[in-house]
């Protein structure tokens, strides 16, 4: 069985510290190996992990985003397409869309569930120089996402209902709410699962 590299270098690390501490392990690494064995067990995804199954594959996405403080409205379209990373932990999206005014966009997301904090959490990078992190709570067959960023030197918190309405689709709604402002609905989409 091969070791990972952080296990051998732990390893090496712990003989060293029992070693400058006077204590022996008489050449047998009695000391060693119960701490090498009790990390060479592969932690399993949990239930939370295993529910983000549903978004492995292409989507096709169509929407309407609304006139707003972001600019005008229009027909949004695009693909995204998710796939498990090693240890199906989290999941890596990538996604093309176009937007209102004709222009293209393509992002990049990581998703995965942080059992220490007890949210999903959400990284987003964007070619149009975009960057967010979201968190969300799970009820029943929707995602409660949330995050805040600041647009315009005002901070501004997107509330994100994502919503799977059938095997193979789910809704989403973004509303923007400015600090200090009213909640707006921006966007209203729907992704139909095409492989």
């Amino acid at each position: 069985m091969l070791v990972p590299r952080m296990r051998l270098v732990l390893g090496v690390l712990v003989r060293a510290v029992i070693g400058t501490l006077g204590l022996t392990s008489g050449g047998s690494g009695h000391f060693v190996a119960p701490i090498l064995a009790a990390q060479s067990t592969a932690p399993a995804p949990a239930a939370e992990q295993k529910s983000l199954e549903f978004l492995v594959g292409k989507w096709r996405l169509e929407g309407i985003e609304h006139d707003s403080q972001f600019g005008k409205g229009g027909k949004v379209t695009g693909t995204n397409a998710c796939e498990w990373f090693d240890g199906r932990f989290h999941l890596i999206c990538r996604g093309e869309f176009t937007e209102p005014d004709g222009s293209k966009t393509t992002q990049l997301e990581i998703l995965g569930y942080n059992s220490g904090e007890g949210v999903y959490e959400r990284f987003h990078v964007d070619s149009a120089g975009g960057s967010s992190r979201a968190t969300a709570t799970r009820d029943g067959k929707t995602w409660l996402w949330h995050g805040t960023v600041t647009v315009d030197g005002r901070k501004t918190r997107f509330d994100v209902p994502v919503t799977q309405t059938s095997q193979d689709s789910f809704t989403v709604k973004v509303t923007a709410t400015p600090e200090g402002g009213k909640p707006t609905l921006i966007e209203e989409s729907t992704a139909t699962r095409i492989r």
